[in-house]
This record gives C-alpha cells, structure tokens and sequence, in this order.
C-alpha cells in the first residue's frame, strides 16, 4: 500500500523526495487535494471560456470554437 500511495502522490504532482518523509494518509489526502484542485482549476478554465465565447457575436462562435479546440 505504501508504495501505491506514494507512486499515486508523485503522478499527480513530481514533489521528489518529500513523498518519503509523509505518512500514507498525508500521502493520499494531499494526493486528493492535488486531484480536487486540477478538478476546480479545470472548471474555472471552462467557465472564462464560455464567458469569453459569450461576448463573441453569435455568429463568430462556432467557428471560434472550431479554431480554439480542434
């Protein structure tokens, strides 16, 4: 388990060494912070650009899109 927690902790975030010196609960709740905050900062990304789409006309969007995500 432990090495589970710990290879968990370094694919989320390369924090080198510092794994070793956490416990496995330190490792997995910090692991499921990292994993809620690239949730919510992924969120908050999607939301400005539907923000920014929606000040386009309405004609310029899809093809805004089109050139933004394809």
């Amino acid at each position: 388990m432990t090495t589970d927690v710990r290879s968990a902790l370094r694919r989320e975030c390369p924090i080198g060494s510092l794994a070793d010196d956490l416990t496995d609960a330190e490792c997995a709740e910090l692991t499921a912070w990292i994993k809620e905050a690239k949730s919510q900062r992924r969120k908050q990304i999607d939301d400005s650009i539907g923000e920014m789409l929606n000040h386009l006309p309405r004609l310029v969007r899809m093809p805004a899109r089109k050139i933004l995500f394809d």
